[in-house]
């Protein structure tokens, strides 16, 4: 009951919240870190919740990424300083691949091996993300080349090697996202994903793949297609009392991984700052997408649909959305490459 009160509270509000503007933007942020800094000190002290300014530095850093990277300028010269970093990560990928490291796990506590590829990160679904975040921006200066009437077919080489990679990890969740967006991208034009509707739809799915893994004993590639995150997601919703729903658990929860974006904000938050989480990302969603309707450009659309796929990659894991540093600089980079030069009605 308390799932169906959770799902249906927040697919209204964010459609009550939906309509964008930078101001508006910007006051779902600041009331979004406004209260969760009130949470953390009526749950701990002042000075407890100031000693954790680093974690929410890094929980807050995308959404104000993507709220402030349409006022850069020069896009399309930081567009193609992207697509350089990205052949460069490309060929530190190939050469670790390669190297010892390329099954060792680096960690606080050491160096372990893993069946799985990690060269070198702390576990390979860390990997797979970085990886899967190179697909994009591959597949993204294969359209732009393509438009731009330049040699486009090598740049699918590297692209093929990365998606090979991302299959080695054995990270489920990378490769089906890898696969879903290289469909689309490769075989539509990609205007329907600008459209309201399916913005709303794929903002849905965290939600609702909490609840069907908690109901559905599915097998996806040869094994449950929870893998553990629903025992996970049954002790945050059952411990759930009127206080920690709408203020969140801070003390037991605050900024741990829950494996889902959202319920990893639910869990330490409470409802109103999750609310307003999502709220941030669908605004800004929105604007993007608006914008990409004035423009005529198919690697645009490629890049926003790696976004979108951002967030279908967020039911399993939180680290983009929540973790900062790295992981939100690499969804930076896409919101980047969905812009264009000119600067008219942009904000």
């Amino acid at each position: 009951m308390l799932g169906i009160v959770l799902v249906g509270i927040i697919l209204i509000c964010i459609q009550i919240l939906y309509k964008e503007s930078l101001l508006r933007r910007y006051l779902y942020f600041f009331t979004m870190v406004l209260l969760s800094f009130l949470i953390g000190v009526f749950s701990t002290s002042f000075s407890q919740t100031i000693l954790r300014y680093a974690n929410y530095t890094c929980f807050f850093m995308l959404p104000l990424l993507l709220i402030i990277i349409p006022s850069i300028t020069y896009k399309n010269a930081v567009r193609n300083i992207v697509f350089f970093y990205n052949w460069a990560a490309f060929f530190i990928y190939v050469y670790y691949y390669f190297s010892p490291y390329s099954h060792i796990m680096q960690g606080l506590y050491g160096e372990y091996y893993s069946d799985d590829l990690t060269l070198g990160f702390s576990n390979p679904n860390l990997t797979a993300m970085m990886l899967l975040v190179s697909l994009f921006i591959f597949i993204i200066d294969f359209f732009d080349k393509r438009q731009k009437k330049k040699p486009a077919l090598i740049i699918l080489f590297p692209a093929a090697v990365i998606f090979y990679f991302i299959w080695k990890t054995d990270c489920r969740a990378g490769i089906i996202v890898a696969l879903f967006f290289v469909f689309f991208a490769m075989l539509t034009d990609l205007k329907f994903v600008l459209n309201r509707k399916i913005i709303f739809a794929i903002f849905s799915v965290p939600i609702l793949y909490i609840f069907f893994s908690l109901l559905s004993q599915i097998n996806v590639m040869g094994a449950s297609i929870s893998t553990g995150r629903n025992e996970m997601y049954k002790l945050i919703l059952n411990s759930t009392t009127f206080k920690s729903f709408l203020f969140g658990n801070y003390t037991d929860y605050a900024f741990n991984n829950s494996h889902n974006g959202y319920i990893t904000v639910f869990a330490t938050f409470g409802i109103l700052v999750t609310i307003l989480f999502i709220a941030c990302y669908y605004n800004c969603y929105n604007f993007y997408a608006d914008y990409l309707k004035k423009i005529n450009s198919k690697s645009r659309r490629v890049a926003f649909l790696g976004l979108l796929c951002i967030i279908v990659h967020s039911s399993v894991e939180a680290s983009f959305l929540t973790t900062g540093t790295f992981c939100a600089s690499s969804v930076g980079l896409l919101a980047v490459l969905c812009l264009d030069e000119y600067e008219s009605e942009i904000i």
